[in-house]
């Protein structure tokens, strides 16, 4: 199960690079720590 989670998180992360840097004009808000923190169950 935490390895499904880890391989989540990673896709999810490359993905949301990709877009931040494909709309660059925007500051990269969603890559904080903490929003990553939400849907993992983790505390803010």
């Amino acid at each position: 199960m935490q390895h499904a989670v880890q391989a989540w998180a990673a896709q999810t992360l490359s993905a949301t690079i990709r877009a931040a840097q494909l709309s660059s004009r925007r500051p990269p808000h969603c890559l904080s720590p903490r929003n990553y923190a939400l849907p993992l169950g983790s505390p803010p």
